[in-house]
């Protein structure tokens, strides 16, 4: 006896929605880096010498630069996590659809 497949409707809009929220995440962390580094360079550049801002502003540099490790760290583990799982957490799929 075949009772055919139950479809849910939005269930393809909530799987595209999701993979394009990483996407816009991933994007999202490169502009504000990008931003960051920016403002810290200017920072930096503007100090004129004295040694409270220069420090300040490299310290703002440094933590620029370790948001974006941190940022590509995780998108490589959550990537190598799915490879062992064999599931890819980064385009997910939603079976049945």
């Amino acid at each position: 006896m075949n009772l055919g497949t139950i479809t849910l409707p939005g269930l393809a809009a909530f799987q595209t929605v999701l993979n394009s929220a990483i996407s816009l995440i991933l994007a999202i962390a490169g502009l504000l880096f990008f931003f960051y580094l920016l403002f810290s360079g200017i920072r930096y550049l503007t100090a004129g010498g004295d040694e409270k801002a220069t420090a300040a502003a490299q310290k703002s540099i440094t933590t620029a630069i370790l948001g974006l490790i941190i940022v590509i760290a995780t998108y490589f583990i959550v990537g190598f996590i799915g490879n062992l799982l064999g599931y890819d957490f980064l385009q997910p799929f939603i079976p049945g659809l």
